[in-house]
């Protein structure tokens, strides 16, 4: 709904009021994050809009940053921008997307058809 507010409130481009959440690393990773983060990380999370009219997206940025970060960060996102969305994300969007026929392939696999799937609201 968040996502809907924005694009309904708002036309401009420009950003949220940005939150601060820590997330405490489970103790069963904290062995393969350790060269990254310490036991704890915070992320950074707001939502963007690039240009006028163009879509509102949410940022979720693992580390803390202050406002002119993030002014910084959406001014390089704006020039790798098309329709005003981000191309990277965009293109990884397409890349991890599973489709309907995805899962059917899936559940045939694993011989899931009278199981219930969790999509059925989807």
């Amino acid at each position: 709904p968040d996502l809907v507010v924005f694009s309904k409130m708002t036309l401009s481009p420009g950003f949220s009021q940005p939150e601060k959440y820590v997330v405490s690393i489970p103790s069963d990773i904290k062995g393969y994050l350790k060269e990254y983060c310490d036991d704890k990380v915070t992320f950074t999370v707001f939502y963007a809009r690039t240009e006028p009219d163009g879509m509102v997206f949410r940022v979720e940025i693992p580390e803390e940053l202050d406002i002119s970060e993030i002014k910084d960060l959406l001014s390089r996102l704006r020039s790798l921008s098309v329709k005003g969305y981000p191309y990277p994300l965009r293109r990884v969007h397409r890349e991890v997307e599973i489709c309907a026929e995805d899962m059917l392939k899936l559940y045939r696999i694993l011989s899931l058809y009278g199981e219930e799937k969790g999509r059925e609201m989807l």
